[in-house]
């Protein structure tokens, strides 16, 4: 400017100290930003390692005992078979379980699987493998040399067990029912499942045996198990296209004149290949499979849908009698489904009769008893049946509100002295009139018995002796010929 310029110097270390400021600002701005971004990661990974062990955990270990779970041994049970040697599978059930359940509550139940476990755990071998499969079920494998060996390590842990139950004074009286798969050398393209499924049906073949026992699979055990699982199908298809028909067994009155008083009504499948399948070979797979409960209520609304068309024609008044089954029972809308089909088609109170077994009562005779006054509060008549054939026969006549008595005179004839039978028979009878309870006698097969039985103050009797079970026609024309009487 006007010829004149400005000059500014800046010494070299001013400068560089404000350069050295800079970089050294920017450089820990990038340290603090890498530092937490190393945070960040770390913080990352450790929650995914910690979320895996969770996950881990709840793929591969039981969450009650603590141990490996079902998918963890299928794992390591497929390394463990490639080793040599003779390999066992077996699998274990707790029977009465549900009412140890039902009596002590659900803690003690848990309580009692760990026990389980634990005692699985120390009876096991360095180089064995168990778990518990589901509820009180428990699998596992067991070298051994000779089948003998499996047998005497079954009743060791029997007796360990109930050695442990007394000793903690719970008197559960649980039982133990074991089954014991055995590869062959031809069996080695069989997954660990299937030799699980297969030591399963071992155990499901002894089950309903009383006490503990164990068994062994075989080849008639898996044809009888196909054939179980293809009638159970069957079943299903024969519900819906009605193969299952009712059939009357008629019950007559013997204290006045032997007038026929009504009928029990029993199903009979008629298949449309097979003819009819005696009760005997589907009635246990049924019960097995759960398909009972669907076949009482099928045959309940069979026998009422009868009953009213009956009715309605001007026939007098009968009784008629249909079983109940234990799953049906133990239902929570037994009452209602009973009441209400009753109610659909209008069937007189006192005129149907339910009929349940002692059997029915086993850990239950509280919720039993209750039931019964609830059917019989609707216009039911309920009915003991099979009397004498159980264990509980007389608490149960003393607590439950029956008001019919179905002797089973079959189970009685059994015994070797004829005079001994005939008196507890009558004092039955006896009994049972003094607390106001009718009396029939079903399985009578000869003319002496219904004299004796008449004497004796038994009211109605059922049998081949007036009649077996008859399909509705027939039955319909003994009714017709009876009212004219």
């Amino acid at each position: 400017m006007e010829d004149w310029f400005v000059l500014c110097s800046i010494p070299v270390a001013a400068l560089n100290q404000r350069y050295v400021v800079t970089s050294a600002g920017a450089m820990l701005i990038i340290v603090a930003a890498c530092s937490l971004f190393s945070l960040l990661l770390w913080r990352q990974r450790r929650m995914m390692n910690r979320n895996q062990a969770v996950v881990e955990r709840l793929a591969y270990e039981d969450s009650l005992t603590g141990g490996r779970n079902y998918n963890q041994f299928l794992m390591e049970a497929e390394l463990v078979r490639r080793q040599d040697g003779r390999m066992a599978v077996w699998y274990c059930d707790l029977k009465k379980f549900k009412y140890y359940n039902d009596a002590l509550g659900y803690a003690a139940g848990d309580d009692m699987l760990r026990r389980m476990y634990r005692l699985f755990e120390r009876l096991e071998q360095p180089d064995g493998l168990f778990c518990r499969l589901m509820a009180d079920n428990f699998v596992g494998l067991r070298w051994y040399a000779e089948r003998e060996e499996l047998t005497e390590w079954f009743s060791r842990v029997v007796r360990e067990f109930h050695q442990e139950e007394s000793e903690t004074a719970s008197r559960s009286y649980i039982e133990l029912c074991m089954g014991f798969y055995c590869p062959d050398p031809s069996d080695s393209g069989l997954t660990v499942n299937e030799m699980v499924n297969r030591a399963n049906m071992a155990q499901k073949s002894i089950k309903g045996e009383s006490g503990s026992r164990c068994a062994f699979f075989n080849e008639t055990l898996r044809q009888r198990f196909q054939q179980e699982a293809a009638m159970e199908a069957q079943g299903q298809q024969a519900l819906a296209e009605g193969q299952f028909q009712p059939y009357f067994q008629p019950k007559f009155d013997i204290q006045h004149g032997d007038r026929l008083a009504g009928a029990e009504v029993l199903c009979r499948w008629i298949h449309p290949q097979k003819g009819m399948i005696p009760p005997d070979q589907f009635i246990p797979v049924f019960e097995k499979s759960g398909l009972i409960m669907q076949l009482d209520r099928y045959m309940f609304e069979q026998a009422c849908s009868w009953y009213r068309r009956y009715l309605d024609g001007g026939g007098a008044r009968i009784n008629l009698a249909v079983n109940v089954s234990r799953a049906g029972l133990l239902r929570e809308d037994f009452v209602d489904y009973y009441v209400r089909v009753k109610e659909t088609y209008g069937i007189p109170d006192g005129a149907m009769e339910l009929e349940v077994t002692e059997s029915l009562a086993l850990g239950g005779e509280e919720l039993l008893c209750q039931l019964v006054r609830e059917l019989q509060a609707h216009g039911f008549t309920c009915s003991l049946d099979d009397f004498g054939s159980g264990y509980s026969s007389l608490n149960l006549l003393k607590n439950l509100p029956i008001r019919v008595l179905k002797l089973d005179i079959l189970f009685f004839q059994r015994s070797v002295d004829k005079v001994r039978e005939r008196i507890v028979v009558r004092n039955i009878i006896n009994m049972a009139r003094e607390l106001k309870i009718r009396v029939i006698a079903e399985g009578v097969e000869e003319t002496e018995s219904v004299e004796f039985l008449r004497g004796a103050g038994c009211d109605i009797v059922q049998g081949y002796v007036f009649a077996r079970p008859m399909p509705l026609a027939e039955f319909e024309a003994l009714l017709a010929g009876s009212a004219g009487k």
